[in-house]
């Protein structure tokens, strides 16, 4: 019984897949997973952007899954596309387990400056309330 028997569609991203090395001197400091600062760096490019809105896209035309090899979501770059769309406005859920799902909460780096996503260190202290 293969997936489209059951009515689900399979589509691969290859341009929203992770495994992105860092550039040098990159912005994304609140990083320290290079992995993490990798694929954040690759998050302002035109190849993320096409990948992200044939994504959006879809899933506004259809329930979406995004699926990777990690088990996981918070040890995966999945983490940082489902902070990429909260930040535009899109509710994301994570599957737990069979019967458990959580809303997706942004990762600790990320921090919302004039409505954008950033995960740059300095802009932790945009944050702090003026004293």
């Amino acid at each position: 019984m293969g997936l489209q028997n059951e009515g689900i569609a399979y589509e691969h991203f290859e341009k929203l897949g992770g495994r992105r090395a860092p550039v040098p001197d990159s912005p994304n400091t609140a990083w320290r997973n290079t992995g993490f600062r990798g694929y954040a760096d690759y998050m302002v490019t035109a190849a993320f952007d096409e990948g992200i809105r044939r994504l959006i896209i879809l899933a506004a035309a259809k329930r979406t899954v995004i699926m990777c090899a990690e088990a996981v979501w918070w040890q995966c770059h999945r983490s940082l596309i489902a902070d990429y769309l909260k930040a535009s406005g899109m509710a994301v859920w994570h599957i737990i387990g069979a019967s458990k799902v959580e809303l997706h909460p942004y990762t600790s780096p990320a921090h919302l400056i004039d409505g954008r996503l950033s995960y740059r260190k300095e802009d932790f202290q945009r944050e702090l309330p003026l004293l």
